[in-house]
C-alpha cells in the first residue's frame, strides 16, 4: 500500500476525526512513567504496511488499550511534542522528565524548609548561641532539607497540578491508536502536522536519538515550522548525572560533620598555631594579617579533604558525564540523516521524501503564521498552505533531495547545537545554576557549621579564633558561607571536568584512573582554598 507523509493538512479535517490528540503530562508520569516500559519500532512503515510493533488488540488487553487512548484528548495545540527513541530505559526518561518539571519547585521547597527549620530552632533556643555543638543541627538542616527535595524532585508534579496548569503533551504511545490500524495510519502519515501544531517540542536524547528515522523527521518538521530556540534538548545522562553529584555532596557534608565530632573545634584550636608557624616561616612580622589570610587558607584547604571517601565515585560519574556529553555534541556536529538507521526500510524513502519538501528553496524560510487569507495547494496526498499574497506554484517548491538534506544537516550542526550549547554548555562546563543545585547539601551544612559555632561551645570558638566578639565571629562565619555557596562552590564542577578532561585525553589504563582519581581532591582543595581567601 503507498503511503505518503503530509506536510501539512487540513487542520480542521484531522480535528473532526480526532486524530490530533493531546494528554497531560501528568498522565505521562503516572506509575513512575510506566508508559515507557514497552516500546514502538518502526511506527511509520509499519502502519503503511497495516501492522504494527506492538502486539495488535486481538492479543493483548484491548480494553487498556482503549483506556490508554481514551486518556488523551482532542486538541488545537499541545505545549510540548515529546521527541524520543524506545531503545533508551523508562526510568531515565522519568528521570529526564522530572528534571524538567520539577527542579525548580524541588530547589525551592527545599531551601524554604531549610529557612523555616533553622528560624524555627533559634526561636526555640532563644539565641544564636545556644546550638553550639549540638547534633540535632545535621539531620535538621542537611536531612530535612534534601529529603524534601528528593521529595518534590520525583512528586512535585503531583503537587503544583493544584494550583498550575501542567503542560498538556503529544506522545506517540499514547496519542496514537494502538488498537485501531486505520486510524493508526491516519495519525502517523499526519506526523508533520502534529509537530508544526506543537508550542515545543522536548528531545528526550539518548545515545541512538539522531540515528533514529523517526526522531530526525520530527526535528526537521520543528525545525520548519518552529525555531532552535524552542526546541528542549533533554540528555538522559543529566538527570543520574546531577542527582549522584548532589548525593556524593550530602555524604561529604556527613564525612564532614564526623570530622567535627571526632576532632571538635578543630580549626579554631588551629589558628593560632598556624598562623605562628606561618608567621616564623616566612617571617612577617608578629601579629601579621598576612599569617591569619595563609592560616584561614590552610585550613579551609584541610576541610576540602572531606570529599576524599568520595573521589573514586565522582571519577566515575564524571568520566561518563564527559563521555556521554561529547558523545551528544560530537553526533550533532557530525551530522547526517543519511546515515540514520530505520527498523523499516520503506521508512527512509517517506522520511528523506519530507525532509525535501521541508528544506527545498522555497521552504527554507520558516511558513508565517496561518490566518484565514490561506489557501491550500494539493498534489495527491501532499498539501502545501500558502498565503495569497506570496502564491507559489508546487513546481518552485521542490529542490533536489541531496540540497535539502543537506540544509538539514547544516541546521542541526549549526543553530540546533549552538542552542544545546547556550543550554547546557560543552563536555567541561556546567551551567551555574546546576552547579549551585549539585552543592545544595553543603550549602545546607553551612547553618550546621554556622549555628555550631564549628561543634563546639560558641564562647570558646569565637575567643579561640581571635574574634573580639561573638558577633563579628558570626558576622564573618555568614559572610564566609555566602561568598563560598556563591563564588566558590559552582567553579569546582568545572575546574575539575577540564582537570579529568586534559588527564583522559593525555593518558591511559591505571595511571588514567589513578590522575583522574586525585583530580578530585585537588578541585575540592581549590575551591577550600578560594574560600580561604574570601573568609579574610
Amino acid at each position: 500500500m503507498s503511503q505518503r507523509l503530509r506536510r501539512v493538512d487540513s487542520f480542521d479535517d484531522i480535528k473532526r476525526a480526532g486524530l490530533f490528540r493531546g494528554v497531560s503530562i501528568l498522565n505521562v508520569l503516572y506509575s513512575q512513567a510506566v508508559i515507557f516500559a514497552s516500546g514502538l519500532a518502526g511506527v511509520i512503515g509499519a502502519a503503511a504496511e497495516g501492522r504494527s510493533s506492538l502486539r495488535s488488540a486481538d492479543d493483548s488487553d484491548r480494553g487498556a488499550i482503549d483506556a490508554m487512548f481514551e486518556s488523551t484528548s482532542p486538541a488545537d495545540r499541545v505545549d510540548y511534542f515529546i521527541s524520543h527513541t524506545w531503545s533508551s530505559d523508562r526510568w531515565t526518561k522519568y528521570l529526564a522528565l522530572c528534571l524538567h518539571l520539577n527542579l525548580r519547585l524541588a530547589v525551592f521547597s527545599s531551601i524554604l524548609t531549610w529557612i523555616l527549620t533553622a528560624t524555627a530552632l533559634v526561636l526555640w533556643a532563644g539565641s544564636l548561641g545556644a546550638w553550639g555543638g549540638s547534633r540535632l543541627l545535621l539531620p535538621s538542616l542537611v536531612y530535612w532539607p534534601m529529603a524534601i527535595f528528593y521529595l518534590v524532585f520525583f512528586y512535585g508534579h503531583l503537587l503544583s497540578r493544584h494550583w498550575q496548569k501542567l503542560p498538556t503533551v503529544w506522545l506517540d504511545k499514547m496519542c496514537i491508536h494502538q488498537g485501531d490500524e486505520a486510524m493508526k495510519a491516519q495519525q502517523v502519515t499526519a506526523l508533520p502536522v502534529f509537530v508544526a501544531c506543537s508550542s515545543r517540542i522536548l528531545v528526550l536524547w539518548d545515545d541512538t536519538y539522531f540515528e533514529r528515522l523517526w526522531c530526525n523527521l520530527e526535528l526537521a518538521t520543528f525545525a520548519k515550522y518552529g525555531s532552535a530556540e524552542r526546541v528542549e534538548i533533554r540528555p538522559l545522562w543529566l538527570a543520574p548525572w546531577l542527582l549522584w553529584s548532589m548525593l556524593l555532596d550530602l555524604a561529604s557534608a556527613s564525612f564532614f560533620e564526623v570530622c567535627e565530632v571526632a576532632f571538635p573545634n578543630w580549626s579554631m584550636d588551629l589558628v593560632k598555631d598556624l598562623v605562628d608557624f606561618f608567621e616564623n616561616t616566612f617571617q612577617l612580622g608578629e601579629a601579621s594579617p598576612q599569617g591569619l589570610v595563609i592560616a584561614c587558607m590552610a585550613i579551609w584547604t584541610m576541610s576540602g579533604a572531606c570529599y576524599l571517601p568520595t573521589s573514586v565515585p565522582a571519577f566515575l560519574a564524571f568520566r561518563q558525564k564527559i563521555a556521554n556529553h561529547h558523545l551528544m555534541l560530537e553526533q550533532m556536529s557530525q551530522f547526517d540523516l543519511r546515515r540514520a538507521k530505520c527498523t523499516i526500510e520503506a521508512d527512509r524513502k517517506l522520511v528523506e521524501s519530507q525532509v525535501e519538501e521541508l528544506f527545498s528553496e522555497k521552504g527554507t524560510d520558516r511558513l508565517p503564521a496561518w490566518d484565514d487569507s490561506d489557501e491550500l495547494l494539493r498534489e495527491g496526498d501532499m498539501v502545501v498552505k500558502v498565503h495569497l499574497h506570496d502564491r507559489v506554484t508546487w513546481s518552485e517548491r521542490q529542490h533536489s533531495t541531496e540540497q535539502a538534506l543537506d540544509k538539514f544537516n547544516a541546521y542541526v550542526r549549526g543553530p540546533l547545537q549552538d542552542t544545546v550549547r547556550d543550554t547546557i554548555g560543552d563536555e567541561t562546563h556546567v551551567p551555574y545554576y546546576l552547579c549551585m543545585v549539585a552543592y545544595l547539601p553543603m550549602g545546607f551544612y553551612s547553618l550546621v557549621n554556622v549555628l555550631g559555632c564549628d561543634n563546639g561551645p560558641c564562647e570558646k570558638s569565637f575567643v579561640e579564633g581571635g574574634y573580639s566578639s561573638f558577633a563579628s565571629y558570626m558576622l564573618t562565619q555568614v559572610v564566609a558561607w555566602i561568598l563560598c555557596m556563591l563564588l566558590s562552590f559552582p567553579i569546582t564542577h568545572p575546574v575539575l571536568l577540564r582537570l579529568m578532561h586534559v588527564t583522559m585525553s593525555r593518558t591511559n589504563g591505571c595511571l588514567q584512573f589513578l590522575l583522574a582519581t586525585l583530580c578530585c581532591p585537588l578541585a575540592y582543595a581549590y575551591t577550600y582554598m578560594c574560600l580561604g581567601l574570601q573568609c579574610r
